[in-house]
């Protein structure tokens, strides 16, 4: 099996306790972030932090890494990326965005050129489109831009770890799942 790069993200404070459970999920090459953990795997590997993380709010499979200052370099971009391996024509899809540039001050401007890109390539392969869906998408892709570099990902946990379905009934102030888990820890 090859090796992917992965980034599991977590709130910020919380990757020095994160670490070690990639770690120890057999996470390879770790690096923490600002943003969460990165590190190296089998989709093996990803399967078991989705399965077992405390800590984790999402993890993302990076794809590809690209230069982008404006919303054209958005769209090229991503319109160079083989997405009809990883996307049926049927499926539906959400873009997360974050970041800004001189000529992106609006994420959901970014957003859109990427969906474009992705969209129009894989129109150009099947004939059709997938749909948007931004509430409950069957793939969910994660754009990040950050001086000029764009990071896109596949969002392999869906919804945020941290909603695992066993709060029904949350309280007056409840306390996510992760933030929970690594008090404990800490204590």
């Amino acid at each position: 099996m090859s090796q992917l790069t992965f980034l599991a993200t977590c709130p910020k404070g919380l990757g020095s306790l994160l670490a070690p459970e990639i770690a120890a999920l057999g996470g390879e090459a770790i690096r923490e972030t600002v943003t969460g953990v990165q590190f190296e795997g089998t989709l093996s590997v990803a399967y078991r932090v989705c399965l077992h993380s405390r800590l984790a709010n999402r993890l993302l499979l990076e794809l590809k890494t690209f230069a982008a200052h404006n919303g054209d370099d958005l769209y090229a971009g991503c319109l160079a990326f083989p997405w009809h391996e990883h996307i049926d024509s049927h499926s539906t899809i959400a873009i997360d965005f974050s970041g800004r540039t001189e000529a992106i001050r609006n994420t959901q401007f970014g957003a859109q050129r990427c969906k474009d890109g992705v969209v129009d390539q894989i129109r150009r392969q099947t004939g059709d489109r997938p749909s948007v869906d931004t509430k409950r998408p069957d793939i969910r892709i994660n754009v990040r831009l950050h001086r000029g570099k764009v990071v896109v990902s596949l969002d392999l946990s869906g919804q945020s770890l941290h909603r695992r379905g066993y709060r029904l009934a949350p309280g007056k102030a409840p306390l996510k799942e992760n933030i929970a888990a690594a008090l404990l820890i800490r204590a």
